[in-house]
């Protein structure tokens, strides 16, 4: 079972992208996320994929290092 962090093929595009796995239940991660050892705060949408780039979150546009998925 996957725990934390990981880079995985998935997501609705189906390529390589970062989810976050519960620690306790291994599930799929959606929604905000601040990743304490990596000391950024990511977002990881409904198919658990982690958002890079411009995005809308509820009603606001958030920017999402392309690279980390930190949010700016």
């Amino acid at each position: 079972m996957l725990k934390g962090q990981h880079q995985v093929h998935g997501g609705f595009d189906g390529k390589l992208n970062w989810f976050y796995f519960d620690e306790v239940t291994g599930g799929v991660y959606y929604g905000w996320k601040y990743i304490d050892y990596q000391d950024k705060t990511c977002y990881y949408g409904p198919d658990g994929a982690m958002y890079k780039g411009w995005c809308v979150v509820g009603n606001r546009r958030y920017y999402f290092d392309e690279t980390t998925g930190a949010q700016h």
